[in-house]
């Protein structure tokens, strides 16, 4: 059937679909798709397969569930959204988790947050913190284009695949490019440290906007090492709607480094008072004091 066609192509991809065990594994599932009378009846199968072929930051989401996610990340819903506040020259920026896929909602979560930015650039004299804490992942094209103005001109960050080929996200006056949505304008960006706190809750996509900052002048992590899915993965919607989720890569920092495990904070701390660690750095080289 074509759900099977499509679905093993995309598998294929993963950074795992190699070898003997791959193989058999493979063609077992074509067989499988083959005598299939329902979609319902291969999610069992399609999991593992995405597993096999991946490793576990890939999974597969049954129709069902996919639906509630689009619902609840389409344009006009109430999903959350990053966060601006300014206190004694430090600007803290919250980042949360974004799962949506459609343009117009990468608009609502991104593009205030440019504007609060800009706003805030007149009562940040000491410098930036990037909360990444509690994101879990999601898209993160509209996470880079969301704090787009806090990262430096050029290559920011990309992804190597299995057979070697390097895909890289580009930074001009605060707009991230990207390969599936158009780009943001925001048309500045600030001067000034920056500091990103993780957590092991910091995963997938929100691992991914750290990395973009890694290599970057005047900049530091706090906080504790990542959750350590630090792997690429491509979504492709099924006929059903189900997503397929594949593993494909790895991240690659500014300078090139490949990441396969969890990110190191320069700056240990606990959850709880990572903000504090975050806002002592910044503040011991402050230019108001």
């Amino acid at each position: 059937m074509e759900y099977g066609a499509l679905a093993i192509a995309e598998l294929d991809k993963g950074i795992h679909a190699q070898g003997p065990q791959w193989e058999s594994q493979r063609a077992a599932a074509l067989d499988r798709f083959e005598a299939a009378e329902s979609y319902e009846e291969l999610y069992g199968l399609m999991s593992q397969l995405a597993s096999g072929a991946g490793g576990e930051h890939s999974s597969f989401v049954p129709a069902p569930i996919a639906d509630t996610s689009r619902a609840q990340y389409a344009p006009g819903a109430r999903f959350a959204k990053p966060t601006v506040t300014s206190s004694q020259g430090v600007t803290t920026i919250a980042l949360p988790a974004f799962l949506g896929t459609e343009q117009a909602s990468i608009e609502e979560y991104a593009e205030p947050t440019i504007e609060s930015i800009r706003a805030a650039v007149p009562n940040t004299s000491c410098g930036w913190i990037l909360d990444l804490r509690a994101n879990r992942g999601g898209n993160a094209y509209a996470m880079l284009a969301a704090v787009g103005p806090l990262l430096d001109d050029g290559d920011i960050v990309g992804i190597r695949t299995k057979a070697g080929a390097e895909t890289w996200l580009r930074s001009d006056d605060g707009a991230v490019d990207n390969p599936l949505y158009e780009t943001i304008e925001a048309g500045f960006t600030v001067d000034g440290p920056v500091a990103v706190l993780t957590s092991s809750s910091t995963l997938s996509a929100g691992e991914f906007v750290a990395t973009a900052f890694q290599g970057q002048a005047d900049t530091t992590r706090v906080g504790k090492p990542t959750g350590g899915f630090t792997t690429s993965n491509e979504t492709l919607t099924l006929p059903d709607g189900s997503l397929l989720i594949v593993t494909t890569g790895w991240y690659l920092d500014r300078t090139g480094r490949l990441y396969d495990e969890a990110l190191i904070p320069d700056i240990v701390a606990p959850y709880t008072s990572a903000p504090e660690e975050a806002d002592a750095w910044l503040r011991a080289t402050c230019r108001d004091q």
